[in-house]
């Protein structure tokens, strides 16, 4: 039996321990995080208490590249939600791809980039 969802962010930041806590609480085990693991330890230490995967970040210069997005296609999820970040070269490609050869839900969540003039961003 597939999980319903997972959340992608390199990190949680602390504005979204709550957030992210009452979702795990309403939807146990129907949602898990992916995130960076070298961030646990602060989490943890705000007794932060979700479902987690790990989700290793790499960053070059002001650009960040998630090597595991090419098994995501492959995981056992219906719906995917992605922390849009402009940084990262594999998003786009990634929901591309995953739109085009799979049938899973994709979601984009971001702060509305480009939102007066949506093609240029």
């Amino acid at each position: 039996m597939s999980k319903r969802c997972l959340i992608i962010q390199p990190k949680i930041p602390h504005y979204r321990y709550e957030l992210f806590s009452s979702i795990s609480k309403e939807l146990p085990g129907q949602v898990d995080f992916g995130y960076d693991f070298k961030y646990k330890k602060i989490i943890n230490k705000n007794n932060f208490e979700i479902n987690s995967k790990n989700f290793r970040w790499k960053s070059f210069g002001p650009l960040i590249i998630n090597p595991d997005f090419f098994r995501l296609p492959f995981l056992d999820y219906k719906v995917y939600i992605f922390n849009e970040n402009v940084r990262c070269i594999f998003l786009y490609p990634t929901l591309f791809f995953m739109k085009i050869f799979s049938k899973k839900r994709l979601v984009l969540w971001g702060h509305g980039y480009g939102t007066h003039y949506p093609f240029f961003g």
